[in-house]
């Protein structure tokens, strides 16, 4: 299957900005996958009550923060305590790279497993 047609647009904060009329594919949901790794790295619901349009989401906040080496300042407080320096560093490079622009920049699910569980890893 190359695609699924659903109703995604009820999901504002996960849906993947580059998606185009309507269709959703794997990159997509890897888009997704990043999305709810911040939400848990940052503490915070994708898709706050007072955002206006998908560029006050968390996706493109996140990926702004981390572009600017700010992520520390909005990693959730009790995430900060629990993980090591080098497994935090792992989980949100992943995390990123399911936000890339381009779809064929994202990692795919295989690849996004192997880091995550790279990140446990270094943490235990």
């Amino acid at each position: 299957m190359e695609h699924v047609s659903g109703n995604a647009y009820t999901a504002f904060g996960y849906l993947d900005p580059q998606q185009k009329q309507g269709f959703l594919t794997t990159s997509s949901d890897i888009y997704s996958i990043g999305v709810v790794l911040f939400e848990i790295l940052c503490g915070r619901l994708a898709w706050a009550e007072d955002c206006k349009d998908h560029t006050e989401s968390l996706g493109p906040l996140a990926k702004r923060v981390y572009e600017e080496g700010k992520l520390d300042e909005t990693v959730f407080e009790g995430i900060k305590e629990q993980l090591g320096p080098e497994s935090l560093s792992v989980y949100a490079g992943v995390a990123y790279q399911c936000l890339h622009d381009e779809s064929e920049e994202r990692p795919t699910a295989r690849e996004l497993v192997i880091q995550l569980k790279k990140a446990l890893d270094v943490q235990l």
